[in-house]
């Protein structure tokens, strides 16, 4: 498409056109589009900015959960341990999970000693 068809296309008055009108309506949509543009790389920018530092919040997250995942079957293998020695492996799984839970609580206490 001419710069005169896109001129009448945005609805510029004044047809026919001179060159010299035509290169001013180019510059001007020229900066129009560069002002665009830069706007858009503004905003890609920041969006990438926030997603990294979304990564590096993700990745803290991975690392948190994996110490809780790990704390916590260091723990269940304690208390499966005590259950085992209180005789709780012929129980049905409510009394085992009741007394498991009391022991866990002991086994706390234990721990804060």
């Amino acid at each position: 498409m001419t710069i005169n068809e896109r001129m009448a296309a945005a609805g510029v008055p004044g047809r026919p056109y001179t060159i010299a009108a035509q290169l001013d309506w180019a510059a001007a949509e020229l900066d129009r589009l560069e002002a665009q543009l830069n706007f858009s790389n503004a905003t890609v920018t920041e969006l990438l900015v926030q997603l990294e530092k979304m990564a590096v919040e993700r990745d803290s997250l991975k690392q948190q959960l994996a110490a809780e995942r790990d704390s916590l079957r260091k723990q269940l293998a304690k208390i499966a341990h005590i259950a085992h020695n209180d005789g709780l492996d012929n129980l049905t799984e409510a009394e085992a999970l009741g007394r498991i839970c009391i022991l866990s609580l002991a086994w706390r206490d234990r721990k804060e000693e």
